[in-house]
């Protein structure tokens, strides 16, 4: 919309006056958005997690020399 009214009114938007455009284009599209809006986010998010697994080294990390009274030595709560 804004190249439009460049090239065809010759308006040009500036500094503050361009920050306030894409502000109230960005809270008209949030409107825009369904009440359940985080969860399509988090099943997104999930399906790319599930996509792209990282690659996890096939030994397990050392553990260091401290450890918790609270949980066993698999890492379970006691």
């Amino acid at each position: 919309m804004g190249t439009a009214d460049v090239h065809l009114y010759a308006v040009e938007f500036k500094g503050m006056k361009l920050a306030g455009v894409v502000l109230s284009m960005i809270g008209f599209c949030l409107v825009l958005l369904p009440e359940n809006w985080p969860d399509y986010l988090t099943v997104v998010l999930r399906w790319r997690r599930n996509k792209y697994p990282q690659e996890s080294s096939s030994h397990p990390e050392p553990r260091t020399s401290y450890t918790s009274r609270l949980r066993t030595q698999s890492g379970r709560v006691k």
